[in-house]
């Protein structure tokens, strides 16, 4: 699923008050020339379904101030910390049914709301193939977050995992025309996610038999921990009670991928990998 975007700019302050304030505060010459790819009634839908999804980025993440804006067609979502906005891909808005355009909003709240990220050095975010990993884990503990605090939106679970499915097929296709083979830790990082998905639906984890050899190893060592990672997330009242709260949990999640499971991941990676793919973060280029 898409996720998380690192932006190493200097976030930019924002002094807004309200959900309206925020919405007219979209950079507006950005979103015209996205629009302009589309028709006048496309335009219409598209500005609707992007004014309805931002009050539930808003309700979901707690922050009435962030901003939410067009990607570029087939660009995804995902949620940027640096810059503290989040970007819906129009696309999607046009094609995908509402319910599970809630969902993939409700997610990147979901980040907004309880991923943190600024203890981890920035040295060690760099390591070729780390971000993926975190993000690999990150997703489901976001996901379960989301689905525990707002329990009308469980019953979307099976979207979201349509959705990693999706994109699972588009970067795996994505991989094959630049690199002409499907790296491996990638390969680990959506066998994370379908384990977990085999997890909210009461099933035994079960790897997938056509995994390489070499990718099996690294999950089956690990796999335990990326459970116990993606578990380590504040209930409702937690994260309402205490920023400091939502952050020990974050930092407890990124402990446990750093110490038992990078370890391992990491042997996936070897010097074939270019680096923006060793640092792809579930995005769509």
């Amino acid at each position: 699923m898409e996720g998380i975007k690192l932006n190493e700019e200097v976030p930019k302050n924002r002094d807004l008050e309200t959900p309206e304030q925020v919405y007219q505060a979209l950079n507006p010459n950005r979103e015209k020339q996205i629009l302009a790819q589309f028709t006048p009634e496309q335009q219409e839908e598209i500005r609707q379904k992007q004014q309805t999804l931002s009050s539930l980025a808003y309700f979901i993440g707690k922050d009435f101030r962030i901003p939410v804006e067009l990607n570029e067609p087939g660009g995804g979502w995902y949620w940027n910390f640096k810059d503290n906005e989040i970007r819906i891909d129009p696309k999607d808005l046009l094609e995908k049914p509402m319910d599970y355009l809630r969902f993939v909003i409700s997610h990147e709240g979901g980040h907004r709301r309880i991923s943190r990220t600024d203890f981890i050095p920035l040295e060690e975010w760099q390591q070729p193939g780390f971000s993926f990993m975190m993000n690999a884990i990150e997703d489901p503990r976001d996901n379960n977050f989301v689905a525990e605090s707002y329990p009308k939106f469980r019953e979307q679970m099976s979207l979201a995992y349509e959705q990693d499915l999706d994109f699972e097929a588009k970067a795996k296709e994505k991989a094959d025309q630049k690199l002409g083979y499907k790296p491996r830790f990638m390969q680990a990082g959506f066998e994370y996610i379908k384990q977990w998905f085999r997890e909210t639906k009461g099933q035994d984890f079960e790897i997938s038999p056509d995994l390489p050899e070499e990718v099996k190893v690294v999950v089956e060592a690990t796999l335990q921990s990326a459970q116990d990672s993606w578990l380590r997330y504040p209930s409702r009242q937690e994260a309402d009670k205490s920023e400091e709260l939502i952050i020990k949990y974050a930092e407890l999640s990124y402990q446990i991928n750093r110490d038992q499971v990078w370890p391992e991941f990491k042997k996936l990676i070897d010097d074939r990998y270019p680096i923006s793919w060793t640092h792809f973060l579930f995005l769509t280029e």
